[in-house]
């Protein structure tokens, strides 16, 4: 079940908040690639974000054009005649053209025949555009599957069966017959123009289809992928990494107010998760003047290994270490180094939510060294929790409408 408070809060806050300023109505194809692929640790996941934005929004129109207008189009296909001249020796196939024949006979070739045959020709250039979007929609549709983005959410639950009919349309009818466009003669105004005027409904709605997905997937216009990345960058990602993202962007944007409130102008904030110099894996970078910094860190593994890690790596052979969902690391200007960590869960249950509090123990215990202020570990959940966090108890819980609690701030902040 999802909030719509954090996923509001998300929708609105997550592109504009960790993309650098300039970067809020003009993103280049080169960073917003680096942008999803570091957040996402997957290739090829802006390509995925335009088909999803693309495909979410427009499913009825998907669904009428896979599974109605084109299988009903293909049944009808419109075709010219064309008559095929073949000069044969010694013997032939086909229907006789006497006149021809009598005519190579009367020139000197006494074994020849000509036949002319007449076939159908399916290159109209609006049933060209049409076979062109299907197989688009096609690899689109493919490659969402194959990604698992399809059956994660409920409107890929809806478009999934097109995959199969335009699958069966392109393969096992007439379709296949139509040419694809080649590199050298790719799609044209003549293509579209056809398309537009011919009478089927199918044509007009693939010629609808054909600029969607220009729009959508082919323009490098950065206002244009800007805007997609704010609409759309969180529809490949699980609910759980979302409510994980809202929480580390609230958490980002307490941090900005609280220290502009406490020390105006005296900090400055480096969104480095898009940063082109940026092998640092803080999401955000809060840095003073004098060297002071704090920085929030996204599933990393950025503390000490503890003892838990020493006994799993002696007893066991483990070498994995833990890796809280955000660890928030504080420096003074003198050296002094503390931390706190934070695990988030998307349940709804305060009951389910009993694991994820003992995750966060782990946490405290295994690094206890670094974790020296109030609270040394925090469990974020949607719901809101039972009472407030209580300086009395070394790990706390907040629900997502007291998320950030500023007695935390308090506590972790002053001393830089």
């Amino acid at each position: 079940m999802t909030n719509p408070g954090w996923e509001a809060f998300l929708e609105e806050h997550f592109a504009a908040y960790l993309l650098p300023f300039s970067m809020r109505k003009e993103l280049p194809v080169d960073v917003a690639q680096r942008f999803l692929e570091r957040l996402t640790g997957r290739p090829h996941q802006l390509d995925l974000l335009r088909w999803a934005s693309l495909l979410a929004t427009r499913q009825h129109e998907l669904r009428s054009f896979a599974l109605d207008w084109l299988p009903a189009l293909v049944r009808v296909l419109p075709s010219r005649t064309v008559v095929e001249r073949r000069v044969w020796e010694g013997g032939f196939q086909g229907r006789l053209d006497v006149k021809g024949t009598l005519a190579c006979r009367l020139g000197g070739r006494p074994t020849a025949f000509v036949t002319r045959t007449r076939q159908r020709q399916f290159d109209l250039p609006e049933t060209i555009l049409v076979k062109a979007v299907a197989r688009r929609l096609l690899q689109g549709l493919t490659d969402l599957r194959e990604a698992d983005v399809l059956k994660s959410y409920g409107w890929g639950e809806h478009v999934a069966e097109c995959e199969g009919e335009l699958r069966r349309v392109l393969e096992a009818t007439v379709l296949r017959k139509v040419p694809d466009p080649q590199p050298s003669t790719p799609l044209s105004t003549h293509h579209r123009q056809a398309a537009q005027g011919a009478r089927h409904p199918c044509y007009r709605l693939a010629a609808t289809w054909d600029a969607w997905l220009i729009d959508g997937l082919d323009t490098a216009d950065p206002s244009r992928i800007a805007a997609l990345v704010a609409e759309g960058a969180l529809t490949p990602l699980e609910a759980e990494q979302r409510f994980e993202l809202a929480v580390a962007v609230k958490l980002v944007k307490s941090l900005d107010e609280y220290l502009a409130s406490w020390q105006p102008q005296s900090w400055r904030l480096e969104r480095s998760i898009v940063a082109p110099s940026g092998m640092r894996p803080a999401i955000a970078h809060f840095e003073r003047d004098d060297g002071a910094s704090i920085n929030v860190y996204y599933d990393q593994s950025v503390l000490e290994p503890g003892p838990r890690t020493a006994s799993a790596t002696a007893y066991l052979g483990s070498r994995g270490r833990s890796r809280p969902d955000l660890t928030i690391t504080f420096e003074s200007a003198h050296g002094d180094l503390w931390a706190t960590v934070v695990e988030v869960k998307s349940m709804m249950s305060l009951h389910e939510l009993v694991p994820g509090l003992n995750e966060a123990f782990v946490y405290a215990s295994e690094h206890a060294a670094v974790l020296k202020r109030w609270p040394q570990a925090i469990l974020v959940a949607p719901p809101r929790m039972r009472s407030p966090p209580s300086p009395d108890h070394a790990v706390i819980a907040s629900g997502w409408a007291d998320w950030v609690p500023r007695e935390i701030l308090a506590s972790l902040v002053p001393g830089l």
